[in-house]
């Protein structure tokens, strides 16, 4: 298996995990009418650029406090998975 076919299978698993998470422990998001795992720890809520920080996960995006979405690829790999991790 080449690195490309394992990095898009650990990024396959990512979103598979994210979303068995947000079926079991969503709740509707303060920006739009879709679930949502809510991050609390401030440590996880990283900087998406021009001062907003990541407060919601959808399945499809990250959300700031202001309610503006970034691709889940705005924030590192390991930070991804470290807000997953959280919610287990």
């Amino acid at each position: 298996m080449t690195l490309t076919e394992k990095y898009e299978a650990f990024w396959n698993d990512i979103i598979l995990k994210l979303e068995e998470l947000i079926d079991q422990k969503g709740v509707e998001s303060e920006h739009s009418n879709s679930r949502v795992l809510k991050l609390e720890n401030e440590e996880l809520m990283y900087n998406l650029g021009d001062s907003h920080y990541v407060t919601e996960i959808s399945k499809t995006a990250l959300v700031s406090e202001s309610g503006y979405t970034y691709g889940h690829c705005a924030i590192d790999i390991e930070q991804l998975c470290e807000i997953i991790d959280s919610f287990e």
